[in-house]
């Protein structure tokens, strides 16, 4: 496959369908959001975001970006409604006009971003298959999902997050220690999306009161969306034609904890804000690095790389070689914003 060319991966139609809607629609029960599915398919290239865990999120980046980040985003969303109606039911995560976290569309491309190009139950790179501009990637893989894995999607997902299926394909074996594993993991998760989407966001707008009352839902909302999307995924295990959707009963809503765990909402506050330090310190100690290697680089071949606007241009010249005209405000480039590199005149800048 030629990365270069987008018309090998997306192919020409689905290329133009994409830009005006994400969603892709083979028939009324089979319904993508392939957003989903090309952050799968990216993060599964690499072993690393397959497997590590990342501090703090509660799981590994794949399952962050896909099934993760829209039950943990469920959970805490959960929580923050019932800091205002404790009532509110977990419906409104899975059964929704906007589409968000739970929504049927969203789960079967969490689903999909799985099993889509992988061996069967075999949580793996995308084994891309060979492609041309008449035959690109994307629906080449579309059809093999649709036509050959959708069926036993759940079944290879199920197995893939650690399910133990029946053999006649009716039921997971080890269904409760499931539940749990997905809760621990949702709930990590919703308590960081809690902090940064309501605590962070709205600091002004919220009271004391009411984050505290969302944090004592945290834990129950969790645990009633992990529930219903291990049940949903039962469901269509059982029956690969359904799709992969909360349905009634829905559990009642879990009453809130006698205390709210403050505590740990601060500390995932304050990692927060060191991670955001950490990572900024990183990047202006890389940039100051990497503006100190040229200087250095400069200061001994002077005339070897003449910079531009947002440019590198290498080549062996002298400044004789080079035709100039005064232009007092020129930049060289970001690593020297106003400042201009040694070797060069005063008030010169390239014309050609």
């Amino acid at each position: 496959m030629n990365g270069n060319d987008i018309l090998e991966i997306f192919g020409k139609k689905l290329f133009q369908d994409l830009q005006n809607c994400q969603d892709v629609y083979y028939s009324d029960t089979k319904k993508i959001d392939i957003g989903h599915v090309l952050i799968g398919l990216e993060t599964r290239l690499s072993y690393v975001t397959q497997t590590i865990n990342i501090p703090f999120f509660g799981g590994t980046p794949l399952e962050i970006v896909t099934w993760l980040g829209d039950l943990g985003g469920g959970a805490a969303c959960l929580a923050y409604k019932r800091s205002k109606n404790p009532n509110t039911n977990v419906r409104v995560i899975f059964d929704n006009k906007k589409s968000d976290y739970g929504a049927s569309i969203n789960l079967e491309g969490d689903v999909c971003a799985y099993v889509i190009g992988s061996a069967k139950g075999v949580l793996s790179e995308p084994n891309f298959p060979r492609s041309s501009k008449e035959s690109p990637v994307l629906p080449n893989l579309f059809s093999q999902y649709l036509e050959n894995q959708w069926d036993k999607r759940c079944k290879y997902f199920l197995e893939m997050i650690g399910g133990e299926i029946s053999p006649a394909n009716t039921n997971v074996k080890n269904k409760e220690e499931l539940i749990t594993k997905v809760k621990d993991k949702t709930e990590a998760f919703a308590t960081l999306y809690f902090v940064q989407r309501f605590v962070f966001a709205h600091a002004k707008k919220m009271s004391k009161k009411t984050i505290e009352e969302g944090c004592k839902h945290l834990k129950g909302a969790s645990n009633e969306v992990a529930k219903v999307f291990v049940e949903a995924l039962i469901r269509s295990l059982r029956d690969g034609t359904k799709p992969i959707a909360g349905s009634s009963p829905y559990p009642p809503p879990t009453p809130p904890e006698k205390r709210c765990n403050i505590e740990l909402l601060h500390q995932t506050a304050e990692s927060l804000r060191d991670l955001t330090s950490i990572l900024k310190k990183l990047y202006h100690l890389y940039t100051n690095a990497r503006k100190a290697f040229f200087d250095v680089y400069l200061l001994l071949r002077p005339v070897d790389v003449i910079y531009f606007p947002d440019d590198i241009v290498e080549g062996k010249v002298t400044p004789e070689d080079i035709q100039y005209e005064v232009d007092p405000n020129q930049r060289y480039g970001p690593h020297w914003g106003n400042k201009r590199p040694p070797g060069l005149p005063k008030d010169a800048k390239q014309t050609s």
